[in-house]
């Protein structure tokens, strides 16, 4: 029975470290104003640490699209 709860432990474990490493590997947007107030959008991904600024919500899905069919 140890072993069992034991072995139960180590799994919900080794889930939870994997769902936070690929909850962190997704894309992150931030929408943000300049000084004129146009919005414009800063995307980031963890995993290749590239970057990119759009002007429309398109543009990004235009990135995203063409960066993960590398």
């Amino acid at each position: 029975m140890k072993f069992n709860r034991l072995r139960s432990g180590y799994q919900y474990l080794q889930q939870q470290i994997w769902q936070y490493f690929q909850q962190n590997a997704e894309p992150r947007t931030t929408q943000k104003r300049d000084r004129d107030g146009n919005v414009y959008y800063q995307v980031y991904d963890p995993r290749t640490q590239d970057s990119a600024t759009f002007g429309s919500e398109s543009e990004i899905r235009w990135w995203i699209e063409q960066h993960y069919s590398r």
